[in-house]
């Protein structure tokens, strides 16, 4: 074997705050009770750590170009509530594009229709009574 098949690893021991710890029993934990096996307090710790060395080289190279560390995450929000904004817009010119095609059918079409959807009698009372007041209905 040569020494490309070796793997390099550092060793490194550190001391854990037990606040950290108790993150790190509850997490294995969680695991455990999820049916995993091959799970320990060290590759959990790992796991942290790695999180941790992500985060921190994206501040690192956030500070190297120049830039705030809070200037993505607000961009990251503008955007955000410019693209609902514009869905928002969006489904309203939807909705006015319906109203204004159904102001356009025919009356008569429209009576058509209704005459020919058949209605339980609790929806016709339902319908007379939201209507009564509009179109004088005489309905008990």
């Amino acid at each position: 074997m040569g020494d490309e098949s070796k793997i390099v690893r550092n060793r490194l021991n550190v001391y854990v705050p037990f606040s950290v710890m108790e993150v790190i029993k509850r997490t294995v934990e969680m695991r455990i009770c999820d049916g995993r096996t091959n799970v320990s307090n060290q590759s959990v710790a790992l796991e942290l750590m790695d999180i941790g060395a992500r985060v921190q080289t994206k501040k690192l190279d956030a500070m190297e170009r120049g830039e705030s560390l809070h200037q993505n995450k607000l961009e990251e929000q503008l955007s955000f509530i410019a693209h609902n904004v514009v869905r928002a817009n969006q489904k309203v010119e939807r909705l006015i594009k319906i109203y204004g095609e159904h102001q356009n059918v025919e009356r008569e079409l429209l009576v058509r229709i209704i005459e020919h959807t058949p209605l339980k009698d609790r929806e016709v009372s339902y319908l007379k009574s939201l209507f009564a007041g509009l179109e004088n209905y005489d309905y008990e």
